[in-house]
């Protein structure tokens, strides 16, 4: 995790970003990057939380395209590998697009849950 400005406030032991970037690459599994306007890292910094204007990409894998999420918050919780978000998103791959009211992704489970509203556009790949 890395920020152009963290303020760390003592009182409640938070850190506070401004244009934070996320990176995390596990074992067997492709890169991903976040990054957003504003950030917060919670007191034991076992959860960060991205604040407007999230973007997260996931690299392309074995002729997947990448895919890239949107939305306005995203809280990671970074041991947990997991990554949540209780507002709308956009997700992108390829020509294919999906919507939803929220959204859960767990690393470990290797498990994708899209809830509220979902649509999508599926664009078969082409060989």
């Amino acid at each position: 995790l890395a920020a152009t400005t963290m303020i760390h406030y003592m009182d409640d032991d938070t850190t506070v970003l401004e244009a934070p970037r996320f990176r995390q690459h596990l074992p067997g599994a492709p890169l991903v990057k976040a990054q957003s306007a504003r950030g917060l890292i919670s007191s034991n910094g076992d959860h960060v939380h991205l604040l407007k204007d999230v973007r997260l990409i996931r690299a392309a894998v074995e002729g997947t395209p990448e895919t890239v999420m949107q939305t306005e918050y995203l809280h990671i919780t970074p041991e947990a590998e997991q990554m949540r978000t209780d507002k709308p998103v956009l997700i992108r791959q390829g020509g294919s697009t999906l919507r939803a009211d929220n959204w859960f992704s767990d690393g470990r489970k290797r498990a994708l849950e899209l809830e509220g509203r979902v649509k999508g556009i599926y664009e078969a790949q082409r060989r």
